[in-house]
């Protein structure tokens, strides 16, 4: 997925808030050309489904199965351990684990392998020493306090606490951080009606966006990358990753949006207040912005003001109007779209 060749051309679909009153989204059109991109929580998108992450108790097994046996991390685990405890750190920076903790949970951890029954945690360097900063990051919240005495428990109570720690891990995570959402198509007709107002929006394109998204030492944050598409949301393992398959991975019922998106903490956004609430934005050069594609149900006035306010606001940028020839979606400025 990293390596995916990220288009040239990007579009975001932006909605009239209230049909035929070209006033309602004037703001939102001034605010696009100036080349604020608002970042939106996970919880506030369309794919209910996305919020939940999913564990398996005979992929969590096989995993530590294969770290054990291993005893130490090759060169790939290494490199997703040292992104997971970047990203982990960028959204707490205040925050450390606890040893006691780390040893207690993962101490007990062997007890999910069938016939494991070496103390693990003392052997090879310590299983701590191998596992404390992958996938299982425990907020503060999460105290050694709260936890039952682990020694008791059975099988399926660890694997339990195990899968809640990772709802717990990610959700903290949700709630940090936006998401961008844009798709490499215009000419779909379900991407203009369900985002678009049924055409009664617009579409902004960008031309080179990933020149303002390099990335950083994360590997997650600040790229523009391909989301994929899958027919059930990804299983989390115990084995270290930089949790990409949780920011961009959906369900492939929404494999027609084409989508490409870019994660950031809040905490690096603008907050802007509006008359619904808080919202949080990053701004760009609005050299980046190529186009304004204007619907073919807007009305030829508000066509015409729209016009008027991109050319004052920013007249490098084109405003041209969508429409539909022979079934197919084209602009004004093509005689054909294949």
């Amino acid at each position: 997925m990293s390596n995916t060749k990220i288009p040239e051309l990007l579009y975001k679909f932006l909605p009239l808030r209230s049909e035929g009153d070209i006033t309602s989204y004037k703001g939102v059109l001034q605010s696009c050309i100036k080349g604020n991109l608002k970042f939106s929580s996970i919880h506030d998108l369309n794919d209910a489904s996305e919020e939940f992450v999913r564990t398996d108790f005979p992929e969590i097994s096989s995993s530590l199965c294969s770290i054990l046996k291993k005893g130490t991390l090759d060169k790939e685990q290494s490199e997703n351990l040292r992104k997971h405890v970047l990203l982990w750190k960028k959204f707490h920076p205040r925050t450390e684990l606890t040893q006691e903790l780390v040893d207690e949970l993962l101490g007990n951890l062997p007890r999910l392998l069938p016939g494991m029954k070496m103390d693990l945690c003392s052997q090879n360097g310590g299983l701590s020493s191998l596992l404390k900063e992958t996938g299982l990051s425990i907020p503060d919240a999460y105290k050694v306090s709260k936890l039952p005495n682990l020694n008791k428990l059975g099988k399926s109570e660890l694997f339990s606490i195990v899968s809640d720690l990772a709802q717990i891990s990610v959700d903290d995570i949700f709630k940090k951080s936006g998401i961008l959402s844009l798709s490499a198509n215009l000419y779909s007709f379900p991407m203009w009606t369900h985002y678009a107002n049924n055409a009664r929006g617009f579409a902004v394109e960008f031309k080179n966006l990933d020149k303002c998204f390099k990335g950083d030492d994360t590997g997650v944050l600040d790229k523009l990358r391909k989301v994929d598409y899958n027919k059930d949301r990804p299983v989390l393992t115990l084995d270290p990753s930089d949790l990409s398959e949780v920011f961009f991975n959906k369900l492939i019922d929404w494999e027609y949006e084409q989508e490409y998106r870019v994660v950031r903490t809040f905490a690096d956004c603008e907050p802007k207040s509006t008359e619904n609430g808080q919202i949080y934005v990053h701004q760009i050069p609005s050299e980046y912005i190529k186009r304004i594609i204007v619907g073919w149900n807007v009305a030829k006035d508000d066509f015409e003001q729209i016009k008027k306010i991109v050319e004052k606001e920013c007249p490098k940028i084109s405003v041209v109007q969508a429409c539909v020839e022979h079934g197919l979606i084209k602009t004004n400025e093509e005689k054909r779209v294949r």
